[in-house]
């Protein structure tokens, strides 16, 4: 019995040695991921080309990096699990999960070579929860999205009818919400429309963008800098009918005076 027990004792030993040891030494590997999360987040494309392979930037560029993990919400990660972390000769792998600022979970996957003595990222593989084989708006079609609601809700507001915005909407918000609803909801911004006309003729400004939830659905932030007001938009959108169809309208505005 105490044989058995040494034997025990020794060989979970041996285990719990191994996978420290496996974890120490692949640490680096998942200390370049940070380093790339973190320099998405602050738009360091200098620093994001240090942490890319030769062969990445073959094919991809840091800029269209960045863009393509900030079109996901990977530009605001506030956690990483790695389950798994492998190193053969000069290249290494590891999976897990990352969690962005909106609460949402993506797998990713991790392909790094060695380079010059350095761990360099040559793959990324992201797994966008609920809605597979469709692409996630980019910053233009981000912006293109922000546009077309926005000139909808101006051209409504000015008519001081919103049946023209209401065709916009997606079938989910549609069913819920009629033109006299949204008349109501949206008859302070009337007065307002001389005002906010000024943005028909501009680009939004995208501060932020967040993945699509369980339920599919994303949100994309900006803001418009006009003449007197800065004019604030946070839009939901949910991919329905070939689409991206607004599901959610929520808008400011803020005195540009003092």
């Amino acid at each position: 019995m105490k044989t058995f027990m040494i034997l025990t004792l020794t060989i979970s030993s041996v285990i719990i040695l191994s996978v420290t040891l496996v974890f120490r030494f692949t640490g680096s590997l998942t200390e370049v991921a940070d380093q790339l999360f973190s320099a998405t987040e602050t738009n360091d494309t200098g620093q994001v080309e240090l942490l890319l392979s030769k062969g990445f930037m073959i094919n991809t560029s840091p800029d269209a990096l960045i863009d393509w993990l900030a079109s996901r919400g990977l530009n605001r990660v506030v956690e990483t699990q790695w389950s798994q972390r492998e190193i053969s000769g000069g290249a290494g792998t590891m999976a897990g999960t990352v969690k962005t600022a909106a609460g949402v979970i993506f797998p990713v996957e991790f392909t790094l070579v060695k380079e010059e003595g350095n761990w360099k990222v040559h793959s990324i593989e992201v797994s966008s929860p609920g809605l597979p084989g469709i692409d996630l708006p980019g910053h233009e079609q981000q912006v293109q999205l922000i546009e077309s609601s926005v000139n909808r809700f101006l051209i409504s507001i000015e008519a001081e009818d919103m049946e023209y915005f209401r065709e916009h909407l997606s079938e989910g918000w549609k069913s819920e919400a009629s033109t006299e609803d949204l008349n109501q909801v949206y008859q302070s911004f009337f007065r307002l429309a001389g005002i906010l006309k000024e943005a028909q003729e501009m680009s939004p400004e995208i501060n932020q963008f967040n993945g699509p939830d369980a339920n599919g659905v994303i949100q994309i932030i900006g803001q418009y800098n006009l003449q007197l007001v800065i004019f604030h938009v946070e839009h939901a959108y949910i991919f329905e009918n070939g689409r991206w169809a607004l599901h959610g309208f929520h808008t400011r505005t803020e005195s540009r005076e003092g």
